[in-house]
């Protein structure tokens, strides 16, 4: 039995998984086998598919070379291009985080309540810190953006 063993995976031996874990689509060796393309990309708010992690002939191939299960996740990026960080905040005693990050060169940092800042940096191993304090208590996106 293919799935690891696992009896709710079955017979199937390839998997495609959404970046929460959530099983999107899975298929047994054979069924993947006869693929003529990858199932369609999933599609998220504020998220943009770069594709999947594995080409269909890397996928056969390891089926038939290799054996075993294959772990099929999608790649993505934000819409802004921008890494961004979802907090919140429930505590107005701690309305001041501090964000640690190694730029080199400029990056802006948007703290998601309509302020930026700017941390200059010259290497990827040295690291600056920046503090924000917001006015109140709840959620934010801080999106880091190199300028």
């Amino acid at each position: 039995m293919s799935g690891g063993g696992d009896p709710e995976l079955g017979d199937y031996s390839v998997f495609f998984i959404d970046y929460d874990g959530t099983m999107l689509y899975r298929y047994t060796a054979v069924e993947a086998q006869a693929l003529t393309e990858l199932p369609a990309n999933p599609t998220h708010t504020g998220l943009v598919g770069l594709g999947w992690n594995w080409t269909l002939a890397e996928i056969k191939s390891q089926l038939t070379n290799v054996g075993g299960d294959v772990w099929v996740g999608q790649l993505y990026t934000t819409t802004s291009g921008a890494t961004e960080i979802d907090v919140g905040l429930t505590d107005a005693k701690l309305l001041s985080p501090t964000l640690s990050i190694c730029p080199k060169g400029n990056v802006t940092v948007d703290w998601g309540d309509g302020s930026t800042s700017t941390v200059t940096g010259t290497s990827l191993s040295s690291e600056k810190k920046t503090q924000h304090i917001y006015a109140s208590t709840g959620n934010y996106t801080i999106s880091v953006l190199r300028t």
